[in-house]
């Protein structure tokens, strides 16, 4: 266990009082802009202007009798999103993050998360107005849900707000979980959970006014909605907005904002970084300077160290120093992050025998036996307790032991919508002699000292013969084995074949790889290096068309999701693979 006892003091109740202040004081400082395709200048906000905004959409949503009500953002990644999500905290409603569909099963997620949330507005991008109203009333029976155009609310609206302190312990937002393993369920983030939370991120990266922020990620997922935005909102410097799609398209482009505009405050997914690895032009790279990066957070999804290693590495001469690398771990539930590595310092890894780690304990590798390398997501923060569980008995583990993730302190949120029962077992769990409501993560990991190391999720854990191993680990071992695989798109899970425990993989390769390509010759190198990284026989493997790994919205493997539609023969397959020969 680890713990610091002396809590943050936010200095303002809510985003609602933290903006006005920021309006009163420094009313024409440059609080946000946007980057249209990560390059030019689109638009761009003073902290003055962004207040006025907000009270427009707040009167707009006062006029419709919303206040206390949920409101739908289904809208582009623009400086309207934010916009209206701060609205929502000035008239006093509820905003629920949601992502703006592009295909069927977006807009079934959309319907779910209005029927649930018994939502009463929905904010919409003008794009998306025509055919999102046309689907409500023909498909998704949601009539009564009031629709507002973002950009029709113009800034004179904001002489009809009627001032709003909402209480700090009133809801926010709802953040629908990503449903990498379940159902999406609805987190309830209360002002002061995230107040508190950007009070204590300020902190733990030791960010002030002096700091730049540049953020590519979706603002419907809390990545980038808090840590790329409310959070430097808190701090009171500038943040930068792109596009997911330009930064997935030119991941150079990323690197040369943060270069011309002397970003301080970026990161991603540990995709983004192997994405900006696996693209890398060194023509493209001629007169970058990334010495003024202070902070490259990574999180989302599990930190690799080989990641981490190469990109400081290849970016080195560039100026971009190791110790900026920052992994960092949170989670909804929490309202976002509850480690991360202090600014500055770098990264703590670990060498750990292979062996004893699928038996849960923490021992350290020895020369010539199979060894696996972890990162440290960092730090807890100020006032934030870990503890590591066992998840059966609910009992502490011993200190070389690997258990579940349980956190303690001020900003683990409310509770998931409607699921009283849920909520009271994830959020509210005890352990012996101690008063504290505790989260229950559903992750597993381990601490050294300080220093918080994530193994995996619970529920993603393969165990065969009794033996634990980590999907993550195979799939990188399986990333590894072929330059026509896709990084970041393979998943390992176990099935049943044959009434036997096996282990199954599902392997996407890169688009136009498989023309002529010998899938046979590919399938024996990955089930070799399996076994001998691993000493775990693979018995099936499964080469897939591009775009058929199922992720979440916010971009995390659903290997469950993936496993049942491999069953019900729902993936379109490029060829199978049993272990000695072709399926």
């Amino acid at each position: 266990m680890t713990t610091e006892l002396v809590p943050i003091v936010p200095r303002w109740g809510s985003f609602v009082q933290c903006l006005q202040a920021h309006a009163a004081d420094r009313p024409e400082a440059l609080a946000l802009y946007e980057l249209a395709g990560l390059r030019d200048l689109r638009a761009s906000l003073s902290f003055s202007a962004l207040d006025r905004r907000a009270k427009a959409v707040a009167a707009r949503l006062q006029a419709l009798g919303a206040g206390g009500q949920r409101v739908l953002l289904v809208l582009d990644n623009d400086l309207h999103y934010l916009i209206s999500f701060l609205g929502c905290g000035y008239a006093g409603s509820v905003a629920v993050n949601l992502l703006p569909p592009k295909k069927p099963k977006h807009m079934a997620r959309i319907a779910h998360v209005a029927r649930d949330c018994d939502a009463s507005v929905v904010l919409l991008s003008r794009r998306l107005a025509a055919s999102f109203k046309a689907e409500m009333s023909a498909q998704l029976g949601l009539e009564a849900l009031i629709t507002v155009v973002a950009e029709d609310i113009g800034e004179e609206e904001a002489k009809g707000y009627l001032p709003t302190t909402p209480d700090t312990h009133d809801v926010c937002f709802i953040q629908y979980t990503s449903g990498s393993t379940g159902e999406p369920r609805g987190v309830m983030v209360s002002h002061n959970n995230l107040i508190m939370n950007c009070a204590t991120m300020q902190r733990m990266f030791a960010l002030g006014v002096e700091d730049h922020a540049l953020n590519w990620m979706p603002l419907y997922h809390d990545l980038g909605l808090i840590i790329g935005h409310l959070l430097p909102l808190y701090c009171g410097f500038p943040s930068g907005l792109a596009d997911p799609l330009s930064f997935i398209k030119h991941p150079i482009r990323w690197l040369k904002a943060i270069s011309e505009r002397r970003v301080t405050f970026a990161g991603g997914p540990n995709f983004a970084y192997d994405l900006c690895l696996d693209t890398l032009d060194p023509a493209e790279l001629q007169g970058l300077d990334l010495s003024c990066w202070q902070v490259a957070y990574n999180g989302a999804e599990h930190v690799r160290s080989r990641t981490v290693a190469a990109f400081a590495q290849t970016f080195a001469h560039l100026g971009f120093q190791p110790t900026a690398t920052g992994p960092t771990y949170g989670l909804a539930e929490f309202t976002l992050v509850v480690t991360t590595k202090p600014r500055g310092e770098l990264p703590s890894v670990r060498d750990l025998d292979a062996e004893a780690l699928a038996r849960g304990e923490i021992r350290p590798a020895v020369e010539g036996a199979r060894s696996v390398t972890v990162v440290s997501s960092g730090h807890p923060g100020p006032g934030t307790t870990i503890c590591i569980v066992d998840p059966d008995t609910e009992l502490p583990v011993a200190a070389d032991r690997v258990g579940e993730i349980w956190v303690a302190g001020a900003s683990i949120a409310q509770g998931y919508w409607g699921k009283e029962e849920a909520s009271e077992r994830t959020f509210r769990a005890r352990l012996p002699d101690d008063t504290r409501p505790w989260l229950r993560t559903g992750d597993l990991g381990f601490l050294d000292g300080p220093n918080l190391y994530v193994t995996g999720r619970s529920k993603d854990v393969i165990i065969i013969c009794g033996v634990n191993h980590y999907p993550q680990d195979i799939e990188e071992t399986v990333e590894r084995a072929h330059a026509a695989i896709r990084p970041n798109f393979v998943m390992a899970f176990a099935d049943q074949i044959d009434g036997e425990e096996v282990l199954v993989l599902v392997a996407e390769l890169r688009r136009g790889e498989a023309e002529g390509l010998d899938l046979s010759s590919l399938a024996d190198p990955i089930f070799r290096a399996v076994a001998r990284e691993h000493e775990i026989t693979a018995r099936e493997v499964h080469f897939v068309h591009h775009g058929q790994v199922p992720k979440t919205t916010s971009g995390k493997l659903q290997r469950s999701h993936c496993r049942a539609l491999l069953r019900a023969g729902q993936l379109e397959i490029h060829g199978s693979f049993r272990r000695g020969g072709a399926r």
